[in-house]
């Protein structure tokens, strides 16, 4: 009877470390869709500052989407990492950027206008 309760313990125990990674790796995503659609409402997609960081973080993100769905959850979570970061980043310039339009590259960054 003792070794039944150990097994179940020790099989209880490896399951909770196999769920780890598709777990960690779905709050990664699910965290920079969020943010990512926040970054969207304050037009981080269209301000010169962010736009680089947001278009990069959406690529990123779609490579973690992809992975998971391959199974591979540690490069998911990698990806996402990568893609949440960037995400953070286009945020934060385009918030700058619309406090402070001085702060922005200049027009000449796109070819002038």
């Amino acid at each position: 009877m003792r070794r039944l309760i150990i097994l179940l313990i020790a099989f209880s125990f490896m399951a909770m470390l196999v769920s780890c990674g598709p777990v960690k790796s779905t709050m990664v995503i699910n965290d920079t869709e969020r943010l990512l659609d926040r970054a969207q409402t304050i037009q981080a997609d269209k301000k010169l500052s962010s736009k680089y960081y947001y278009y990069a973080a959406e690529e990123y993100l779609k490579k973690a989407k992809d992975e998971e769905g391959h199974s591979d959850f540690e490069s998911a979570e990698h990806f996402g990492k990568k893609a949440l970061n960037l995400a953070r980043k286009a945020v934060k310039k385009a918030k700058i950027e619309s406090s402070n339009p001085a702060a922005a590259p200049s027009d000449f960054a796109e070819g002038g206008k």
